[in-house]
């Protein structure tokens, strides 16, 4: 099964591969040069630590599973399918040296929020099994700019969406017997053995 860590993995390739695309649109179509594209998209519960070279970033901060529907009903033995919903929270945090401002962060947040969002909104598939789901629509929060511990402007948000991920369970039966498996081995005395 994917289980958290697939579904967060994918996640965070994709918005890896196509916000720097989508930010890039943005930045053309308001005629300006910032942000930049973000220095991390990160696997974490938490901003990144006072580290200033993974700024801007995009944490795939939290997930939950939603609802979780087997497919069939399996008899013993027969691998089971699972269609799981993730509700998965995605942050992003911008921060400026002593010569920016909270209203630079602000904006720059809300750029980057905004090419996440037309990620999400474009019909996406993370992988062969596990899509981007259309709805519920995605809800974004931005909240009051806040300073990092050397004190430079630092502003976030979060937007909350949902996956689908078909994930299938091997029995145990069967890991048990793939375990606990007869190997068989053919062996040769090296001494007597001739080579082509």
């Amino acid at each position: 099964m994917n289980g958290h860590e697939g579904v967060k993995t994918l996640v965070r390739d994709y918005l890896a591969t196509w916000v720097p695309i989508r930010l890039e649109l943005i930045r053309q179509l308001l005629e300006v040069a910032a942000p930049e594209d973000p220095n991390s998209y990160l696997l974490l519960d938490h901003l990144p630590q006072n580290d200033p070279s993974k700024y801007p970033a995009v944490v795939v901060m939290s997930t939950k599973t939603v609802d979780m529907t087997r497919r069939k009903v399996t008899s013993s033995g027969e691998i089971a399918v699972f269609d799981v919903d993730y509700e998965v929270t995605v942050v992003v945090a911008t921060e400026h040296n002593e010569f920016a401002d909270d209203e630079t962060a602000v904006i720059h947040r809300d750029r980057l929020l905004l090419a996440i969002r037309e990620c999400i909104l474009l019909p996406a598939a993370l992988d062969d099994s596990t899509e981007i789901l259309q709805s519920p629509l995605p809800v974004e929060v931005t909240g009051a700019a806040a300073e990092t511990l050397r004190g430079n402007a630092l502003a976030a948000g979060q937007i909350v969406f949902y996956v689908r991920s078909t994930e299938t369970l091997m029995p145990t039966s069967t890991l048990v017997d793939i375990v606990g498996g007869d190997v068989t081995v053919t062996t040769y005395d090296e001494t007597s053995a001739t080579l082509p």
